[in-house]
């Protein structure tokens, strides 16, 4: 480096002072309006003509907020509702895969495209509710190799990531914190803990059998009401008979024992009949069955996925935090990429390959989960199933939502 003067800076020494803000969602949700002078105008401009369903769903999703982290998830979560898909397949008529701004109205006509139709549609669409905006490409996480590395003295767990794992999300301006990344691509990606919405984990398959289908049920005899009998027998300060002591104790306790015990028997009940539904339903119907096992096994551990995680970055923290070793980390990756086939594939009747999942492979994962807790939170685990009480099959996992019209 030269100065005007050639000067050369060569062996002089400086300083430089730079930090990470720690974002959070109270923190952005905080934060006002870019002043205009802030970030260049580039980041915020807009052609003259839009495609009426751009303007029109983003004026819809952001016109009653005023905060701009509030305006960005409104845009994020609509795209990752369920409304919209992920696909490699996006049709290519009408300049879908064009490069003008017609993509993006026919993108949210379509409602299925990948990561680039999805990032630039939320990158537009931040513009027109005031937010300086642009794209980013990269790379997303890739598959945990089971191995771990030194970093700074560190030991972290090894990734692969290939060309598959290629990647573009938006990155929005927000006033004293720079650019903030986003995740509006359902399935791909990882949703930062600040951009990720409160809700019921989603992603469980939806299956209330409760059909016992052959699981003995217990047959609690209850004593009918004894008629009254002779003044004093059964009134307070006179003893009843021994024997209806005993039945009426016994009946009770074996009633208590019923309903502590209920959450357990359902969970066993909903275990042997998805096994049963696995062993008799083609491929691609048995990889829903054994992820909703999985999924529902890992709850019950105390590992509840994100709102907004997907199955492969699911799958990676629960590698890395229970701790799996080799034989679990492979049925894992086979059950999760069933799953992700069957759900993401273009191909409707898309078959997994040599490597589909076996239910030996939910028994290996749910034996890993075991081993990674202690006994009371395995009894706990066992007894009185999370998948459960917390509500994850029933109303709660049901969020109510305002639906955009169909413009």
């Amino acid at each position: 480096m030269l100065s005007a003067k050639g000067e050369t800076a060569a062996w002089q020494s400086y300083q430089v002072i730079s930090s990470t803000p720690e974002l959070t969602s109270e923190s952005l949700a905080g934060m006002g309006p870019v002043r205009e002078d802030e970030v260049d105008a580039g980041f915020s401009s807009l052609p003259g003509e839009l495609p009426p369903i751009v303007r029109e769903t983003a004026q819809y999703l952001t016109e009653d907020l005023i905060k701009p982290y509030n305006k960005a998830m409104a845009i994020q979560n609509y795209l990752r509702g369920g409304d919209f898909t992920y696909s490699l397949q996006a049709p290519v008529e009408g300049n879908y895969d064009g490069t003008g701004l017609e993509v993006i109205g026919r993108f949210l006509e379509v409602k299925a495209g990948y990561c680039v139709h999805f990032a630039g549609t939320m990158a537009v669409m931040a513009r027109l509710a005031g937010i300086p905006s642009r794209v980013a490409v990269g790379y997303a996480p890739g598959d945990p190799t089971g191995n771990t590395v030194m970093v700074g003295g560190e030991e972290l767990p090894e990734f692969a990531v290939d060309s598959k794992d290629a990647h573009a999300w938006p990155e929005l301006y927000f006033r004293g914190a720079g650019w903030v990344r986003f995740e509006p691509t359902p399935s791909r990606g990882v949703v930062p803990g600040y951009a990720q919405q409160p809700a019921t984990p989603q992603g469980l398959a939806v299956e209330d059998d409760f059909r016992s289908e052959g699981l003995p049920v217990p047959d609690i005899g209850i004593s009918p009401t004894p008629a009254p009998g002779p003044p004093g027998v059964g009134t307070p300060g006179t003893s009843a008979p021994s024997g209806m002591d005993r039945s009426v104790f016994t009946g009770a306790v074996l009633a208590l024992l019923l309903l502590a015990s209920a959450p357990f028997l359902v969970r066993i009940v909903r275990s042997g009949g998805r096994k049963r539904r696995f062993l008799r339903s083609s491929p691609g119907q048995a990889a829903s069955i054994a992820w909703a096992e999985t999924t529902e096994s890992a709850v019950d551990h105390g590992y509840r996925p994100s709102p907004a995680e997907t199955p492969r970055n699911f799958t990676s923290r629960l590698m890395y935090q229970a701790r799996f070793n080799g034989p679990a980390i492979e049925s894992l990756t086979r059950l999760r990429h069933a799953y992700e086939l069957q759900v993401y594939s273009a191909a409707a009747n898309a078959k997994p390959g040599p490597g589909a999942p076996t239910w030996a492979d939910v028994q290996e994962v749910k034996r890993a989960l075991r081993d990674s807790n202690t006994l009371p939170a395995r009894l706990e685990a066992r007894l009185l199933p999370r998948s459960l009480h917390e509500g994850q099959l029933h109303a709660d996992k049901k969020q109510s939502r305002q639906a955009v019209p169909k413009l």
